[in-house]
């Protein structure tokens, strides 16, 4: 999925960060020691992810933190790391115990996380600080971030659910014709690529990191392997194992081969939101949710326009919740401030686009019909502050919108989200602990392989006995066993 946009702003302390920490800990999600006060300053040190710091970071920190020091006595720092970076920073801090007020959930193993202790539980500090944003949440997302009961993470207020397909070049579509309203499966995008190619035989295609396994039809179901395909039953599957992994897997090789999967995307530190800009690629496999299309586009300065064919309809997973949502770790010593400060964030339009947007005038222009611009003589290579992940850090009802979205957004994602259906298995949480290290290996093998199966660029059999054999030997059919095991004993106790 495509990423960069906007967030950020804070909380306050308690009554002594002593008093705090005093009797070994907090108790599931109970307020320290003293309540939820604002008299003594604090700072709410925020992390997130994005493909790089901004120059403006600090000074929209400070803009930030203006106001947050007259709502909840608090400033607030912002702190950003790049993707590649992104998972082994975070989870080193929090392992160490280093001050982390609030941290994004992207792109973390967050059941591994909740399994280690690293954040806090919130029922408590939701329920208390938490009741301007509240208006605005999907209730089943929020039942996506909750593990055995527990409320550990806060959503981003957008979408309800996830669609997977492709996000296409414009002109690229205008240009040959193609209708794409014909295409309904994997295979009827080869027609529409060797149409692109013959156009431009620079056309090139990259098919998501984060997401291939989606674009597949297999369903998240917590960490480590093992999915629901394509909605159909509640039943755990061996993706790997699968003949529509197979057969997309061997499809992606020929495209491969012919020319349409761009031959960087093999190696890790691909950066398509950069490939997009410099016209390497043309297409990008992954989300298909509604906006994506001006999302993509506004994340390279609206340099071009982009439609979307969706493979993989919209669908609400507990993953949906826990994706982009925001987690308070253990090692917050004013946890109270740092729900306060979330609050202002998801429900105060002040604080959330300056967060996401900057500073009018300096990062940004309002047109006539509300809609933002890049300010007069300022363009994407210039501008300094343009994070574009609202999906991350923003609540899509009060948010402000580039001018490469329609000026009804958030009337077409309200329509959007009432075609969303829920998955077989949302609310399911999966309880990692007791396959905690075949989860862990399993991952390494996961790392290994993952680009060489999204890229195409050998074919299936010169790597799958190997992939399978390593998959076999870090205890997949343990973890799959596992998964289907405690989702039969979810589904009997809902009857």
């Amino acid at each position: 999925m495509t990423k960069r946009f906007f967030f950020v702003i804070s909380v306050l302390l308690i009554l002594s960060v002593t008093a705090a920490f005093a009797g070994g800990g907090r108790q599931s999600g109970q307020a320290a020691a003293g309540g939820g006060g604002t008299a003594n300053q604090v700072t709410i040190d925020w992390y997130w992810v994005e493909n790089l710091e901004e120059p403006d970071n600090d000074l929209i920190s400070e803009e930030i933190s203006k106001i947050a020091l007259q709502k909840i006595n608090a400033k607030v720092q912002m702190h950003v790391f790049d993707w590649g970076s992104w998972g082994t920073k975070i989870d080193l801090m929090l392992a160490s115990g280093e001050k982390v007020d609030l941290v994004s959930t992207v792109a973390l193993p967050y059941h591994q996380m909740i399994a280690k202790d690293y954040f806090l539980p919130l029922d408590d500090l939701y329920a208390a600080y938490g009741k301007d944003m509240a208006r605005y949440m999907i209730e089943y997302n929020l039942e996506g971030c909750r593990v055995n009961g527990k409320l550990y993470a806060i959503p981003t207020p957008k979408e309800a659910g996830g669609a997977y397909g492709y996000v296409i070049r414009k002109d690229y579509v205008d240009a040959t014709g193609v209708d794409l309203s014909t295409v309904k499966t994997m295979e009827d995008m080869t027609s529409v690529w060797a149409k692109f190619k013959a156009y431009n035989p620079n056309f090139a295609i990259y098919n998501n990191s984060s997401a291939f396994l989606d674009l597949m039809g297999f369903q998240v179901l917590g960490d480590g392997p093992g999915r629901i395909y394509k909605n159909d039953r509640a039943e755990v599957v061996n993706e790997y194992e699968h003949p529509a992994f197979q057969s997309i897997a061997k499809l992606w090789h020929e495209w491969y081969q012919a020319g349409y999967i761009n031959r960087e995307t093999a190696t890790p530190n691909f950066a398509h939101t950069a490939a997009l800009r410099d016209d390497k690629i043309q297409a990008i496999g992954g989300q298909s949710k509604n906006g994506i299309e001006a999302e993509v586009s506004a994340g390279i300065g609206g340099k071009y326009e982009y439609t979307k064919v969706i493979l993989q309809p919209p669908v609400a997973l507990t993953f949906t919740g826990y994706e982009c949502a925001f987690a308070i770790p253990r090692s917050a010593p004013n946890p109270e401030r740092s729900m306060m400060f979330l609050n202002l964030l998801m429900s105060d339009p002040q604080i959330h686009n300056l967060a996401n947007f900057g500073i009018e005038g300096r990062n940004y222009r309002t047109l006539p019909d509300g809609r933002i611009d890049f300010p007069q003589g300022v363009d994407p290579a210039n501008l300094t502050y343009i994070p574009n992940v609202i999906w991350e850090n923003g609540n899509a009802f009060i948010s402000k919108w580039w001018s490469t979205y329609p000026v009804d957004h958030v009337a077409r994602l309200r329509a959007y989200n009432a075609t969303v259906a829920p998955s077989v298995a949302l609310g399911y949480s999966f309880d990692a602990d007791p396959v905690k290290a075949e989860i862990g290996a399993s991952a390494n093998v996961y790392e290994e392989f993952r680009y060489t199966v999204l890229s195409g660029a050998q074919p299936l059999e010169s790597y799958y006995p190997r992939m399978m054999q390593q998959y076999r030997a870090a205890g997949i059919d343990r973890i799959i066993a596992e998964k289907q095991r405690q989702l039969a004993a979810w589904l009997a106790a809902k009857k």
